[in-house]
């Protein structure tokens, strides 16, 4: 039997994360914002956590993405440098400024790496190999069809 509850009193559950929504064919999914403000719907990921008291308890794994159970009062900017939310616009400029100086970094390692290696010199051999190996194969099927 369902419980009916007014719009006002659907808008406050939902905005405390304490409403269940269920969907046809699946688990019940529940309503999580981001700290940028996003909605995201997810059913609740329940993991056993053991704490250094001994104490065991049941949580939602969710929160440890940093989702919020209602919509955030003051939202955070979104970082596409560390796929996180930093507290200024200064501090995301900052962090996608420093991915980019590292991506960079490993960039010019690797295309250093690339040059101490004889790669180069050994795909060139395996080139004039091959250009060897064509030569024969034609005068092979030359002389059988010639």
């Amino acid at each position: 039997m369902a419980i009916k509850i007014s719009d006002e009193q659907r808008m406050q559950l939902e905005g405390a994360g304490m409403l269940m929504l269920p969907v046809t064919g699946g688990a019940p999914k529940r309503r999580y914002w981001t700290p940028d403000g996003r909605v995201i719907m997810m059913t609740p990921q329940i993991v056993t956590r053991k704490f250094r008291d001994g104490s065991v308890d049941q949580v939602d794994a969710n929160y440890d993405k940093g989702w919020l159970t209602s919509p955030p009062k003051s939202p955070l900017p979104y970082c596409s440098g560390c796929d996180n939310w930093h507290d200024t616009e200064k501090e995301v400029k900052a962090c996608v400024a420093e991915k980019a100086k590292t991506a960079a970094r490993w960039e010019s390692y690797g295309k250093k790496q690339l040059k101490e290696t004889d790669s180069q010199v050994e795909i060139e051999g395996m080139r004039a190999e091959m250009s060897e190996l064509k030569d024969m194969v034609a005068k092979l099927l030359e002389e059988k069809h010639g």
